[in-house]
């Protein structure tokens, strides 16, 4: 049996290789609106949803959907990765 397979149900099942995610940094500029990069800056500098709420005058729900969409936008699964993704590429 090769490396990285395994056996299910009596047969050899390969294991794709994951790829890791590239980090890409146009892809948060050109998908992102100007409100959504706004609460990015603020993800990274470590503020809660009711922090970013109160900071733009906006409502918890509100600040909830934008980070949703960011996600959903850039494919991550958690606020963190957006930071580390902002941090990283140097955006800001």
């Amino acid at each position: 049996m090769e490396r990285g397979a395994e056996i299910r149900r009596g047969r050899i099942v390969r294991r794709r290789p994951q790829r890791k995610r590239r980090l890409d940094l146009s892809a948060m500029r050109a998908n992102l609106s100007e409100r959504e990069l706004g609460v990015v800056r603020l993800i990274v500098e470590g503020l809660s949803n009711k922090e970013i709420s109160s900071r733009l005058a906006l409502s918890d729900k509100t600040v909830k959907n934008h980070i949703s969409h960011i996600l959903s936008k850039l494919k991550l699964r958690a606020r963190t990765q957006v930071a580390v993704m902002a941090l990283r590429g140097g955006i800001f």
